[in-house]
């Protein structure tokens, strides 16, 4: 298929992915420095980093910590190990900055965004796939 047919069989398609690209260099752009990680972002970085030096997917839990117990390392439990391997690659690549955490989200949700787009368009028209787009946008749990 030629590049342009894309463009004139489906123009709200392209609309809908440049759109969510344009949101991703955006998101990554404001995030690149000092912004604020959750609690798994900071697990998966930690993770990642032990990867990377060889020590395995662990991280540091202090369990009941009063200032006298030293931290006891554990294999990373929260989601699955996805997120830590593309961000331990990151780290190989770049060094361990605390913006390359939110990568892999970012390009997930912009992901998510245009599969969003294409299931709700194809099953309840383009009207909905404009709302699931925009339901998506306003959640902002999902970086």
């Amino acid at each position: 298929m030629a590049p342009g047919a894309v463009l004139k069989r489906d123009p709200l398609l392209v609309l809908v992915a440049i759109g969510a690209g344009i949101y991703v260099l955006v998101v990554l752009w404001f995030t690149r420095r000092g912004s604020a990680l959750t609690p798994d972002a900071i697990d998966y970085a930690e993770a990642a980093r032990s990867l990377v030096r060889g020590e395995g997917a662990t991280i540091n839990r202090i369990f009941f910590h009063l200032g006298l117990f030293p931290p006891i390392r554990h294999p990373l439990e929260v989601h699955g190990n996805l997120q830590t391997l593309l961000v331990g690659g990151l780290f190989a690549a770049k060094g361990p900055l605390p913006g390359l955490v939110r990568i892999p989200s970012v390009v997930f949700l912009d992901c998510l965004l245009v599969t969003a787009f294409l299931v709700a368009r194809r099953q309840f028209g383009w009207l909905a796939g404009l709302v699931a787009v925009c339901v998506l946008f306003a959640r902002q749990d999902l970086l």
